[in-house]
């Protein structure tokens, strides 16, 4: 697997485990990698999806559930459902109305042409198959339908390049590690390391059926959003 090294062979177990150690402060510790930026990119996200009164929403690895309470602030009447395989960052989730499903994204348990929108963000980097999420949320998908997916990547830009790298590389593992006391972040700044181009995954989306696939990029290309459409 392109973007798992060696350490990690059984991925989901590895990934399960590490957001277990975490949930406490993954979102406190979000927003500190993020020079306070995250929430901002989640909420571009939501914006660009346009969705309308009464829209049904799939958010995939909801976690704590902050793109599923940013998704309701923007729209009120939207039914929202946060999906997470974790049932322990599931719980830190007090959205009042709002249920929780667990369930894995790689296997989605709803049937065909549920939802006019799925969302994801910093998800996909900890998939064991990133293809089966595209496939699925194709699947479960209306026509029509909207996926929008916000990662975390590899930026390309010259000289930024190298000061993300220091950055994400180094700082972080050693001040997420060090707030968390655990090794979790040492795993985090590697999955995205070894992660897929923005380029690969838009040609992943497309291969899973959609129609159309254009790419945002924030932050010099450090974070990218992929918006794709299912065909009316």
């Amino acid at each position: 697997m392109k973007y798992l090294p060696e350490i990690y062979e059984n991925k989901s177990k590895v990934v399960e485990e590490i957001f277990n150690t975490i949930s406490e402060k993954y979102d406190l510790v979000d927003s500190i990698i993020s020079l306070g930026q995250d929430n901002r990119w989640r909420k571009g996200m939501i914006r660009s999806v346009h969705l309308r009164d009464g829209s049904s929403v799939l958010d995939c690895g909801a976690g704590t559930g902050k793109l599923t309470e940013l998704t309701i602030k923007e729209c009120p009447t939207c039914h929202v459902v946060p999906m997470d395989v974790n049932e322990r960052m599931a719980q830190k989730v007090t959205l009042k109305n709002v249920k929780f499903v667990i369930g894995s994204a790689e296997e989605i348990p709803f049937p065909s042409n549920s939802f006019d929108a799925v969302v994801s963000a910093y998800m996909t980097r900890n998939l064991t198959h990133v293809d089966a999420f595209f496939r699925e949320s194709y699947r479960v998908l209306k026509p029509g339908g909207t996926l929008a997916n916000l990662d975390a990547y590899n930026p390309t830009r010259q000289g930024f390049s190298q000061l993300f790298s220091l950055y994400f590389y180094k700082f972080v593992p050693m001040l997420g590690n060090l707030i968390t006391r655990s090794t979790a972040y040492s795993y985090l700044a590697s999955s995205v390391r070894h992660f897929y181009t923005r380029e690969e995954i838009r040609k992943m989306i497309l291969d899973a059926g959609f129609e159309t696939c254009s790419v945002k990029s924030l932050m010099f290309g450090a974070v990218n959003i992929h918006l794709a459409k299912k065909k009316a």
